[in-house]
């Protein structure tokens, strides 16, 4: 496993950041805790879940998997989305992150986080606010670094302003082969600020294991109660573009999979990618693909060759 210091940190992370936001849904408890047990013994130490995840179940499994364990980790969570039907169970005002992230530090049983980060903007609180409250959760020691996921670029650069330069000193964005919008104006934008990327969803959701067809998708995966993940990424052309990418990993001798993850690890503005989980056998599989390292220059050209060609409404890299 390789390791890179996150800009503007002191620690060092795995390329692999183990997502656990099947944890409590579609992997019980106990294959929760094997997972975080077998990415931590093939060298994982990046560990992502979020208050919102299958309603704190997530970060309730992470915090048993992790017991005893925890100086071995580096641990990131989030807050804004609801949690609750109730308004102030959501949303990055003052009150809502100080209630939040005790919560937070409860179910994982841990006394700080590495990372905490607001999980999308909230157009209802100031950022001032938000600046205010995420100041006081690091001073009080319950977070380490402060983090923002699925802001847009100019967002960011307001809130490094309004922090005197300090924030965000990570981003959480999505990025695989049928998404790059942040390659546009995110990663332009903090290139010369001390703001790390993480991105997720390196396999759209799964589209990019290949296994799928347009007609239906398969059962217990994330497009098949037709959602979130459906409407990001079901349509023709992303089907029509994983054939092409599939005849690229074949000339390489590499299943579509490997393309994919190390495609993303290729990117020297990503320092690690947060790979969900559904069995420890794809885990293990997946973590030998991206230890395989960056690809050949003439496949990189390949791949924007396809990304080019895509039309239409992509996926926005922000929310």
């Amino acid at each position: 496993m390789e390791y890179r210091r996150l800009k503007g940190t002191t620690l060092d992370v795995s390329r692999v950041c183990l997502g656990t936001m099947t944890f409590g849904d579609q992997m019980n408890e106990m294959a929760g805790i094997d997972a975080v047990h077998a990415a931590l013994d093939l060298g994982v130490n990046f560990l992502d879940t979020a208050n919102v995840y299958t309603k704190g179940e997530s970060e309730k499994i992470v915090g048993k998997a992790i017991k005893g364990k925890r100086s071995e980790v580096v641990l990131a969570s989030k807050v804004g989305f609801p949690t609750s039907d109730q308004p102030k169970d959501r949303g990055l005002g003052k009150k809502h992150i100080l209630k939040a992230v005790d919560e937070t530090l409860q179910r994982l049983q841990t006394d700080y986080l590495d990372f905490y980060y607001m999980h999308a903007p909230d157009v209802d609180t100031s950022l001032e606010e938000t600046i205010e409250a995420m100041k006081y959760v690091v001073e009080s020691g319950k977070a380490c670094h402060i983090g923002v996921s699925n802001f847009p670029a100019w967002k960011m650069v307001d809130l490094y302003h309004l922090s005197g330069k300090k924030l965000p000193q990570v981003t959480q964005n999505v990025y695989n082969l049928l998404t790059r919008g942040i390659e546009e104006e995110l990663i332009p934008s903090i290139q010369n600020r001390n703001t790390g990327l993480v991105v997720y969803n390196p396999l759209a959701g799964g589209l990019l294991t290949g296994k799928h067809s347009m007609e239906k998708p398969l059962d217990n995966t994330r497009f098949s109660d037709l959602g979130g993940y459906y409407a990001r990424y079901w349509n023709e052309e992303n089907f029509q573009a994983i054939e092409s990418l599939k005849k690229i990993g074949e000339e390489m001798g590499i299943p579509l999979v490997e393309l994919s993850l190390r495609w993303c690890l290729s990117n020297e503005e990503v320092y690690s990618i947060i790979l969900g989980i559904s069995s420890l056998r794809h885990l293990e599989s997946n973590i030998q693909a991206c230890n395989q390292g960056s690809l050949p220059e003439d496949v990189l050209s390949k791949c924007d060759e396809i990304w080019n060609s895509l039309k239409g409404n992509r996926f926005s890299y922000h929310r």
